[in-house]
């Protein structure tokens, strides 16, 4: 198995993936929850090119 792997098997990786987001956003004037919607709709529409 790989890190990856090991990782999504963990009982955590919901607060693993929170944690990540959370690191992502530090220093930006943005939160996890600003960008939900536009890729819950990027991710309706196939996650196709956009450009």
């Amino acid at each position: 198995m790989n890190r990856s792997e090991d990782i999504l098997n963990k009982a955590d990786v919901q607060l693993i993936v929170a944690q990540k987001w959370k690191e992502l956003f530090e220093g930006t004037k943005y939160n996890p929850i600003d960008i939900h919607t536009p890729l819950w709709l990027w991710s309706r529409n196939g996650f196709k090119e956009i450009g």
